[in-house]
């Protein structure tokens, strides 16, 4: 039994000592260290400018932080304020309304640790200027200083891509005045 004991810490300790030998990185908390050799910024991997797209906490349209509520009740509190916002700005595309094109866009961006809004995409259009209209509304955001709630990952602000469906749905009424003149 001492000779398995024995031999377990060797080969233990061989691994870490291999282990350790041949990585070219090292994590140590949040930040990666990055030998000299390596061919990226060692100063851009450890200040902490990655993106992610999924955090503990994403960021949020703003209007309810300071409401005295759940963080799930605030989630859905900064959902609601922002389809309002977004519903209150949408300008139907006449093009859209004219072939009756309903459907998704899909805008990303990315919320920075500041909470403001930058790199804004159209990712997915369904056409008729609906895609146009998407990112008007949400370059709308920044020109009206909208600022966000920076998303978190362990207690820390982070920068995170954002993606935001837009919906474009024309009313019963309208999709059924629609067909009636076809």
């Amino acid at each position: 039994m001492h000779s398995f004991k024995l031999f377990m810490k060797i080969i233990i300790a061989s691994l870490i000592f291999s282990n350790c030998a041949t990585k070219n990185s090292v994590t140590v908390k949040e930040y990666t260290v990055v030998p000299q050799s390596h061919p990226y910024n060692a100063e851009q991997v450890a200040v902490g400018n990655e993106i992610f797209k999924v955090v503990e906490r994403m960021p949020r349209f703003p209007g309810c932080e300071d409401l005295r509520m759940s963080e799930i009740d605030k989630a859905k509190c900064a959902s609601d304020k922002l389809e309002a916002f977004i519903y209150d700005n949408l300008q139907y595309p006449e093009m859209a309304k004219e072939n009756d094109i309903e459907g998704t866009c899909l805008i990303t961006f990315l919320v920075n640790k500041e909470g403001k809004l930058s790199d804004i995409r159209l990712v997915k259009d369904i056409g008729a200027g609906c895609g146009e209209e998407a990112l008007r509304i949400v370059n709308l955001m920044p020109k009206q200083g909208v600022v966000w709630t920076a998303g978190r990952q362990r207690f820390t602000l982070v920068n995170v891509q954002y993606t935001l469906p837009i919906d474009f749905k024309l009313s019963k009424k309208r999709r059924e005045k629609q067909r009636k003149n076809h």
